[in-house]
């Protein structure tokens, strides 16, 4: 029991820690580190090696920092992540347990229930940070933190609440206030929650900006194959055009006919909906169904979507239906690859409606697709590009599937301003 009482702080620091092996990649041998710090911290700490508190807790915090760094894979800020993270968790724990222990004996503080409940507080408090935060770190085996003012914000909190703490704690004990004792370390624990609070505030505003840019990313593409695309458009228009003279003209040799069964079923692909940057679309993705025996029916009535600026038409319509045709080509069978698309006006909405054929159910979290891809980290962005732009015009977007069809709903309100 003394033993465990002797290692306390050290063991409390590395249980607090353990949480990150379950979570975050470690390095090579990163349990000999563990290992060989804990011994030796635990030797200079009961050698008297440390500095007098509260500076040991600084001391500690800095080795920790090494600590940290040889045993996880991360760079430094996310160390300093780790590390402030386990020494609130400890703090939190430790001071619930003091105002526990008060409440029923202060003379409880060198006792077996004292480390049985300062052990289940850090055991509580590391499942609530890991199913509230650290799972999805899990997921994705990454931790990257941008923002370093708030870091170090959490960091002063953490100094602070420490320091407080050590200072006051002690004249009050000597009163015997155990009232006043059990609000400081109230204050102590919402300190320490606030800093944790913040830390991973940091984190998710680093997610989102991380996925905000990879959003802008695949929207600035989708503008220049747009560019592409418009070239490619307007070369087949020309050659249409002048094959048409050349028949009108009866100026058509026998070249000039074969060249035209070669290149009939291209000329098929042109579309006049009404909207320029619609028909470039529906031309370059009616080309790839075309090479890859696949089905593509539209009705499309272009003039609606001319509220839309022209790189979110090309960028909505291009991921909605490399999706399509992503689905489709899963089916050997030819002629069940099919894709419809129907654009049409609906009382004072615009309904765009896309269906394709879908040899497996797709997958749905919490009423949202899911990538069905091993890799879903780097994928779904284009369905989440194209939520973006139905959102950035007040849209709604649906999906669903029945019997090997998915369907894709997207409904504008057809405002005065866009109405013929």
């Amino acid at each position: 029991m003394q033993l465990l009482l002797d290692l306390e702080y050290i063991a409390t620091i590395y249980l607090s820690l353990a949480i990150f092996l379950f979570v975050l990649p470690k390095r090579k041998f990163y349990y000999i580190y563990l290992i060989v710090s804990f011994a030796l911290l635990e030797l200079c700490r009961y050698y008297k090696f440390l500095p007098p508190d509260p500076f040991s807790y600084l001391t500690i915090y800095l080795v920790m920092i090494g600590v940290v760094y040889l045993i996880f894979d991360t760079d430094i800020f996310g160390v300093l992540f780790i590390v402030t993270l386990t020494f609130s968790v400890q703090h939190i724990s430790y001071k619930a347990t003091m105002i526990l222990i008060t409440l029923i004996s202060y003379n409880l503080r060198g006792e077996h229930p004292y480390l049985i409940f300062l052990f289940l507080f850090i055991a509580l408090f590391n499942t609530g940070i890991y199913f509230s935060f650290l799972r999805s770190y899990r997921k994705e085996h990454e931790l990257t933190i941008n923002n370093y003012y708030l870091l170090i914000v959490s960091i002063l909190i953490l100094v602070l609440s420490i320091v407080v703490s050590y200072y006051v704690e002690d004249p009050i004990l000597e009163t015997k206030n155990y009232v006043l004792y059990s609000l400081v370390n109230v204050y102590a624990i919402l300190g320490s929650v606030a800093g944790i609070a913040i830390l991973f505030l940091s984190s998710n505003k680093t997610k989102l900006e991380h996925e905000n840019k990879i959003l802008e990313l695949i929207l600035k593409n989708d503008e220049k194959r747009y560019e592409l695309a418009k070239i490619t458009h307007e070369q087949i228009n020309i050659k249409y055009h002048d094959l048409k003279h050349y028949l009108s003209e009866n100026k058509v040799n026998k070249d000039d006919i074969i060249e035209i069964e070669k290149e009939g079923k291209i000329f098929k692909c042109i579309y006049y909906t009404g909207n320029k940057v619609l028909d470039i679309v529906l031309l370059e993705k009616s080309l790839n169904c075309l090479n890859n025996d696949i089905s593509f029916l539209t009705m499309a009535d272009g003039n609606l979507l001319n509220f839309i600026s022209s790189n979110h038409i090309y960028s909505m319509f291009s991921n909605l239906l490399d999706n399509a045709i992503e689905s489709t080509m899963k089916f050997e069978e030819k002629d069940r690859r099919i894709i419809r698309l129907n654009i049409s006006k609906q009382r004072e909405n615009v309904l765009i409606v896309l269906e394709n054929s879908c040899k497996n159910p797709p997958i749905f979290k919490n009423g949202e697709l899911v990538s069905s891809k091993i890799d879903k980290e780097n994928h779904g962005f284009g369905t989440k590009s194209i939520k973006n732009i139905v959102e950035k015009y007040n849209g709604n977007y649906y999906v669903d599937y029945t019997d090997n069809k998915f369907t894709t709903k997207i409904i504008f309100p057809l405002l005065d301003s866009h109405k013929e």
